[in-house]
């Protein structure tokens, strides 16, 4: 339309020519007004939305010569507990990310439709991730293998297991190496169910591996303390909170407990006083934006942090440095909180307000490092706890469970036995290796050398286009399970729905080659894990109840509370530390590497939901960057999506930055 001035005589020429515009126009008056779906009265912006689609998707099919070819399936046979309309919910564990936190699953008409946590499990207690909450998009998922493959081509269950049989038994008798590949494994009863196919085909060999793990906080912790039994912290009752580049709030551990205990500390109407949080980090995280004070420090700088806080606190404080031993102190002595200011440029009014508090509040204080630093830095932090009494923040009742991971070496002797030919079958159990395992291991070339390879996964990846048999397994919705990832708590997980596609459960599979292929039950693996669950845990719990109540209250409440023996924590071995690597500083560029928050190492790259998700800090979404400071990119003359190619040793990638505002110079 053209433009008219504000005055009575040309208001109305301009409705005149409203009028004559309305007379050739196809639609009846009104219809193209401008629309206000928040204008409508007794309905909700969701019911319109979900009207507006399905009227859409009519209109779409009344517009075409459609004929039902049987895509949409009466429901016809419901079972007696399901009332149309009325939703049931059912107690589960969600299985996608190693957390295994309870889920309740709403299914209306037997179609689970919305994902929550569970509020008896005493981990999550009621609440769950985005990944949780996405992951029920996985289960109707268009693209997940819907028969089993061999060599790209469509074959039967019967077909499968027979050939793979005889490829396990030949490979077994001629003393050759079965390789069983997963990530790592929380299920007591898939540890015991590998245990008995090594009875049926001993040159089973059992390799798990994870990109992102607590691995070096693991080891750090064997070291100090010679046990594996890593306290959780109870952040709710810790007064002084010092993080060295660990995004607990974000992405690191059980974030959902650790949010909850986190924000319950920093609760002014329950608490008389808060929290104060001190976070040290390299990059611009989600627990950085949420600290009192937060320190910028490269990551190659925070060994001698630890040393110059130690050097302050047990040379010059003199904090416990009694219990110390005199190759302790002498190291101890060399460092000096001064000079590491000068060198680091901390703000030293920041560091001098960090001493006096975990001087003032020994014993209510925590100092906690980040999982990708290395196994020296989480030792040193053991050590600053141990000195300054802070153990009754760690909670023993409910340590963490240690998942038996893969050594570098150990997969670097896999890889040499395949390219040597030693390896007769390569199984893996829902595990993507050629992608997630660094490319300069060569796993791909190497399993060209196999003589036979198998892929258990819901979806084709990487791994499985270079596999002579994929075979499709459930969702986590359509299996069984029990998941143990602390030490007084087993969730249990049980089928909201049958499996929509011709697949099996993972566990099923093997136990059906360790039984020798007999028939077939879809519910092999239910009595399996009934059998397991009573012989790990039923039997051990002395409790008056018989075996099938327990049972049945299991799943109804999705989890079970073990009693609970604190041993507490074992004395400090001073000695670890004549063996520790100092770390040195450089002044190069520095590189870390990071999950995403919500798409992990990329293995949930497929879930519409999370992808749009946006980057807690950044708010990026859809793509892989590399964040720099601004004085780094201006040093560089680069500017907000500029390609570069990252280097490390045979590694390289090609990424567009994103000039990130609160990173330390240098730092990629």
């Amino acid at each position: 339309m053209k433009d008219f001035e504000i005055n009575e005589n040309n208001m109305l020429e301009e409705n005149k020519y409203e009028r004559e515009i309305r007379k050739s126009n196809e639609f009846k008056e009104g219809v193209t007004d401008e629309f206000n779906a928040t204008e409508l009265k007794g309905i909700s912006r969701r019911k319109f939305l979900t009207l507006v689609s399905a009227s859409a998707a009519f209109t779409a099919t009344a517009c075409s010569d459609y004929h039902d070819k049987g895509e949409i399936v009466p429901y016809t046979k419901r079972p007696p507990e399901v009332l149309p309309g009325q939703a049931n919910y059912y107690a589960s564990t969600c299985s996608e990310c190693k957390n295994s936190c309870g889920i309740l699953v709403k299914t209306r008409e037997g179609r689970p439709i919305k994902i929550d946590g569970n509020p008896d499990h005493d981990i999550n207690k009621g609440k769950i991730c985005a990944k949780g909450q996405a992951s029920i998009l996985n289960l109707y998922d268009p693209e997940r293998i819907k028969h089993p493959q061999k060599n790209k081509r469509q074959i039967t269950w019967r077909e499968a297991d027979t050939e793979i049989i005889a490829k396990l038994k030949k490979a077994s008798s001629e003393g050759k190496e079965i390789v069983i590949f997963s990530k790592a494994v929380f299920s007591t009863a898939l540890i015991n169910l590998i245990e008995k196919m090594k009875s049926v085909y001993p040159t089973i060999k059992n390799y798990s591996y994870e990109t992102f793990s607590e691995e070096n906080r693991f080891a750090a912790w064997e070291r100090c303390y010679g046990n594996s039994r890593l306290p959780g912290i109870r952040w709710n009752e810790a007064e002084i909170i010092l993080t060295l580049e660990s995004d607990f709030l974000g992405k690191e551990g059980n974030t959902v407990e650790n949010i909850s205990l986190f924000s319950s500390g920093k609760d002014i109407v329950k608490n008389s006083k808060v929290n104060r949080f001190y976070c040290a980090e390299a990059g611009t995280s989600l627990t950085g934006m949420n600290a009192d004070y937060r320190i910028k420090i490269r990551p190659d700088l925070n060994y001698s942090f630890i040393m110059s806080l130690l050097n302050e606190l047990v040379i010059k404080k003199k904090i416990n440095n009694s219990i110390l031993p005199a190759t302790i102190l002498s190291k101890i002595q060399k460092y000096d909180l001064k000079e590491f200011l000068t060198k680091s440029g901390c703000d030293a009014i920041t560091i001098g307000y960090l001493v006096d508090d975990l001087i003032k509040f020994r014993s209510k204080s925590i100092v906690y490092a980040g999982d990708a630093l290395p196994e020296e830095i989480h030792f040193l932090v053991n050590l600053l706890n141990e000195i300054l009494g802070n153990e009754q923040l760690y909670n023993f009742d409910n340590y963490k469970i240690k998942p038996v991971l893969s050594s570098k070496e150990a997969l670097e002797e896999l890889i040499l036995s395949m390219n040597n030919g030693t390896a007769g079958v390569v199984i893996h159990l829902d595990s993507n290796p050629v992608y997630s395992l660094p490319p300069d291991y060569g796993y791909r070339e190497a399993l060209k050398n196999a003589e036979t390879v198998i892929t258990l996964t819901e979806s084709h990846n990487e791994t499985s286009m270079v596999s002579e048999y994929v075979l499709p397994i459930n969702h986590y919705l359509e299996s069984w399970g029990d998941f143990k990832t602390r030490s007084s708590v087993v969730s249990l997980q049980q089928p909201v729905i049958s499996p929509i596609f011709n697949t099996r459960q993972k566990e099923a599979v093997l136990l059906n080659w360790s039984d020798g292929n007999k028939n077939y039950k879809e519910d092999i693996y239910h009595s399996y894990l009934k059998e397991s669950f009573k012989n790990d845990y039923y039997d051990k719990q002395n409790t008056p109840v018989d075996f099938k109540s327990y049972w049945f209250a299991a799943l109804h409440d999705g989890v079970v509370n073990l009693s609970s023996v604190n041993s507490g924590k074992s004395k400090f071995v001073f000695s670890a530390f004549d063996s520790l690597r100092e770390w040195e500083s450089s002044n190069g560029q520095y590189l870390i590497i990071q999950d995403n928050h919500f798409l992990g190492d990329g293995n949930l790259c497929n879930n519409g939901w999370l992808q749009e998700l946006p980057h807690p800090v950044s708010k990026i979404t859809w793509d892989n960057y590399a964040a720099i400071s601004s004085a780094t990119a201006k040093w560089l003359d680069l500017e907000n999506g500029s390609i570069i190619e990252l280097k490390a040793g045979e590694s390289k990638i090609n990424v567009p930055v994103f000039i990130q505002f609160g990173m330390v110079d240098n730092v990629f």
